[in-house]
C-alpha cells in the first residue's frame, strides 16, 4: 500500500461508515486547524465538530460548528476527554500542550495504559514504500515492556490501513548485541518474541542502523539478510527524541504524513505544531477512519 492508496482506502471507508463521526477540537486557535476539520465536514466524513477553547482566541467559527467556551488549557483538556467517549468520537490536537491533553485523555488508566503516537509518512527520500514511524510524540524514553505496547499499537494502525505484513526495524546504532547499550537488547528481544508468535502476522529485526533498515546496498554491504533489512516499512526507535527527529527528516519539506496517538481508549488526531494544513487535514482522516 502507497500513501495515495492509504488515502484511498480511508476516504472510502468513511464514505461507506453509518457510525457518525464526531471531532471535539482542543484549543482551536489557527485557521490550519479550522479549514481542516472544515473540509473533512464538507465531504461529508464528519457528523459534529465541537470547538472547545477560548472563543477569543478562535480566529472563526463556521455556522456548521458547535463551540464550547472554555478557557483554562487544564479545563479544555478535562472537558474533550470527559466528552470524546465512546465510538464515533475523536480528539483534534489543537494549540494546546501535548502533555495537558494526554494527561486528561489517559486518566483513569491506573498506568496501564500505553498510548503511542504513529506517524505514517510518505517520504521523498523512499518513494517505493510508506513508512510507519512508531512512536514519535508520547513516551519519552520507553523501556521494553512499553516498546512491545507500543508495537502492538503501530501493527494495529498498519493493519488497518492495509499494510498486511508489516516488515519492522528495531533501531539501534549498531547491528551487534551490545550489553552496554540497552537499545540492542531491547531489538533482540522483540525480534525473538516475534519470531515466536507474539506479534502475529509481522516481520520483526534488529537491532539495526537505519540505513541497513531502509536501503538494499547498506544491508548488504553489512550482511544483513531477511526480509525486513533494507526492506522496512514500520520503525520502532528507542526514545522519543531519536523518533521525532527520523520522522521530520523523513518528511522533509514535501513528503506527506499523517500522525494519530492510539491506545488511549479513543484516537486522537496529533499533528505536530509546525505540520502543515496537509498533515493536518491528512491526520484527521486517519483518525476518523480507526473511529469509525
Amino acid at each position: 500500500m502507497d500513501y495515495q492508496q492509504i488515502l484511498k482506502k480511508i476516504t472510502g471507508q468513511l464514505a461507506a461508515s453509518k457510525t457518525p463521526i464526531t471531532a471535539w477540537v482542543a484549543g482551536p486557535y489557527s485557521e490550519d486547524i479550522i479549514r481542516a476539520v472544515e473540509k473533512v465536514q464538507t465531504q461529508g466524513l464528519l457528523a459534529k465538530i465541537v470547538l472547545v477553547g477560548d472563543g477569543v482566541k478562535i480566529p472563526r467559527i463556521p455556522a456548521s460548528f458547535e463551540h464550547v467556551n472554555v478557557i483554562e488549557p487544564a479545563a479544555i483538556a478535562q472537558y474533550v476527554a470527559e466528552n470524546s467517549g465512546g465510538s464515533g468520537n475523536l480528539v483534534v490536537k489543537g494549540n494546546i500542550s501535548s502533555s495537558a491533553l494526554l494527561k486528561a485523555v489517559l486518566k483513569g488508566g491506573g498506568g496501564k495504559i500505553v498510548a503511542s503516537h504513529a506517524y505514517i509518512i510518505q517520504s521523498p527520500s523512499f518513494p517505493d514504500r510508506t513508512i510507519l514511524v512508531a512512536d514519535a510524540g508520547v513516551n519519552i524514553q520507553p523501556d521494553l515492556k512499553t516498546k512491545i505496547e507500543i508495537l502492538h499499537n503501530t501493527l494495529t494502525v498498519a493493519r488497518k490501513v492495509g499494510i498486511e505484513v508489516p516488515r519492522v526495524a528495531i533501531l539501534s546504532a549498531v547491528e551487534s548485541i551490545n550489553p552496554s547499550m540497552q537499545s540492542t537488547i531491547d531489538a533482540a528481544s522483540l525480534t525473538v518474541m516475534a519470531s515466536r508468535g507474539h506479534f502475529g502476522n509481522a516481520l520483526v529485526d534488529g537491532p539495526m542502523a537505519i540505513d541497513a533498515a531502509m536501503m538494499p546496498a547498506s544491508a548488504v554491504t553489512k550482511s544483513l539478510h531477511g526480509e525486513v533489512a533494507g526492506q522496512a516499512n514500520v520503525l520502532l526507535l528507542d526514545d522519543i527524541e531519536a523518533a521525532n527527529s527520523t520522522a521530520k527528516a523523513l518528511i522533509g519539506v514535501v513528503g506527506q504524513a499523517m500522525g494519530v496517538i492510539v491506545g488511549a481508549g479513543k484516537v486522537v488526531a496529533f499533528p505536530s505544531r509546525g505540520d502543515s494544513e496537509e498533515t493536518r487535514y491528512h491526520s484527521l482522516l486517519l483518525a476518523a477512519f480507526l473511529s469509525s
